[in-house]
């Protein structure tokens, strides 16, 4: 009767490592998967921070190139607005008599014609005309 015994508890140890190893196998297997997912996640997060760093150089160089331009069209501006202040002083007297100088007169009528067809542009299209009804 031991015999049988002996076979039992050897077949029982045997049943009960296989299971062990098969389990442990299970679990390695599960812990492989997740950590190749883990990488395949990190790998795509390091993706998307390398864009991002990408599009934050091109938004700064493109900041400077604004303030650069923001800061040239200043510099214009001011040297325009010196300009016609002189050419007003030079001039006080004539205006004061209601005369003007040709070339003022010339760039006068273009500014007019100009504020008119900026006035008359409108958004959808060009504006109707004094006395027309829109439609």
């Amino acid at each position: 009767m031991k015999l049988p015994w002996i076979a039992l508890a050897i077949l029982s140890a045997f049943l009960l490592g296989s299971a062990g190893g098969f389990w442990k196998g299970w679990h390695d297997g599960a812990l492989s998967v997740t950590a190749a997912q883990d990488q395949a996640q990190l790998q795509s997060l390091n993706q998307v921070i390398t864009n991002q760093r990408s599009l934050i150089k091109e938004a700064n160089s493109a900041s400077a190139r604004l303030a650069q331009l923001g800061s040239s069209r200043a510099a214009q501006d001011a040297a325009t607005t010196q300009a016609l202040k002189e050419m007003l002083h030079e001039t006080a007297s004539l205006r004061a008599q209601c005369r003007f100088d040709a070339g003022v007169m010339r760039q006068l009528v273009a500014a007019r014609a100009r504020a008119a067809q900026a006035a008359a542009g409108g958004l959808d299209g060009a504006v109707p005309a004094a006395g027309q009804s829109g439609g």
